[in-house]
């Protein structure tokens, strides 16, 4: 005989596995710069932008972006007034994003959409990124969202 506490109990700790799974993956800034990102486009030139925020998701001005290339080499980008780091590419290239450091103290780089490789069909459609990398100071983190 089948003891449906034990099926209940297996059902409970399944749904709740599978919850906390999908709440990782929980996107606040999904699809913002959808309509900016098109409206952006010029052909033959790729983007890449980061806007930087901290946890109240007001703008990091002055923000130091450390990243990789695609020859390996450890790049950095300092962010505008508004947090806001733009890269353009004319050939294809390659960013895998590292950390960033504000007023002095360095956070490491969470998520998905860590790196974007850019081809030379993203150059010649010239494809606009938009990603949100958003402070978590208890972890000196930032996370990095889609937001196009």
């Amino acid at each position: 005989m089948v003891d449906m506490k034990k099926i209940v109990m297996a059902t409970v700790l399944a749904l709740s596995v599978g919850a906390t799974a999908f709440a990782d993956r929980y996107n606040p800034y999904d699809d913002m710069f959808k309509t900016q990102s098109v409206q952006e486009r010029r052909m033959g030139v790729a983007q890449c932008n980061y806007l930087l925020k901290d946890e109240n998701s007001a703008p990091v001005g002055g923000a130091v972006l450390t990243y990789v290339n695609w020859e390996n080499r450890q790049m950095t980008a300092t962010a505008d007034g508004q947090g806001r780091v733009h890269l353009e590419f004319t050939q294809p290239g390659f960013v895998q994003l590292v950390s960033v450091k504000i007023g002095g103290v360095e956070y490491r780089v969470i998520g998905d959409d860590l790196s974007d490789d850019i081809s030379y069909k993203d150059v010649g459609k010239g494809k606009v990124e938009y990603y949100v990398l958003q402070r978590n100071s208890a972890n000196r983190a930032m996370y990095v969202f889609d937001a196009d």
